[in-house]
């Protein structure tokens, strides 16, 4: 059955290099300690969960840290990734706010296709799930699953790390703990 209780977390803050792929980012020091108060705080909610987390480094090392595990032991799935796009290092809060309206970018993975590619991500897990993935594609997610989220505010709210919890069955979602660093 797939899974249907899910906790989503938006990955802490990476180190940032612009001369790399966003792909590679390692968490920084702040960010590492972020998701560390993070997973103390969650520790209830992880109990039981698996660990998921998209393939990125930066969302790899959020889940191990948060959910107190070692790298290695995160399983990791590209369904989970940030939409796919070229890096944009100026007007990108402007650039995601498009997107999120439904507006086509080029070099940018269609809306609904990264939705899906999410979606289907789900679909392949079973009972209840920790995913450790990235703050554009959460919000493309949410404003897919309930009507009245306007994806834009929520991605403008998202902390660096972030958990909500997502019901999967009713499309309740609650904000679980932020610490942003």
């Amino acid at each position: 059955m797939p899974a249907t209780d899910v906790l989503l977390i938006r990955h802490a803050m990476p180190q940032v290099d612009a001369s790399t792929s966003p792909s590679t980012w390692p968490l920084a020091d702040e960010g590492r300690a972020a998701a560390a108060r993070l997973g103390s705080t969650l520790a209830a909610v992880l109990d039981g969960r698996a660990v998921v987390a998209s393939t990125e480094v930066k969302a790899v090392e959020t889940a191990a840290v948060v959910a107190g595990i070692d790298v290695a032991d995160v399983r990791a799935s590209s369904a989970f990734g940030e939409v796919r796009r070229p890096f944009v290092e100026t007007g990108h809060a402007d650039a995601v706010g498009r997107y999120l309206a439904g507006e086509v970018i080029p070099g940018w993975e269609p809306l609904e296709d990264a939705v899906a590619r999410f979606r289907s991500g789900l679909d392949a897990l079973d009972g209840p799930v920790a995913v450790a993935t990235h703050g554009t594609i959460v919000s493309a997610v949410i404003q897919s699953l309930i009507p009245n989220v306007d994806g834009r505010e929520f991605w403008a709210h998202l902390a660096m790390p972030d958990a909500w919890l997502l019901d999967l069955r009713t499309a309740e979602l609650d904000r679980v703990a932020t610490f942003s660093a």
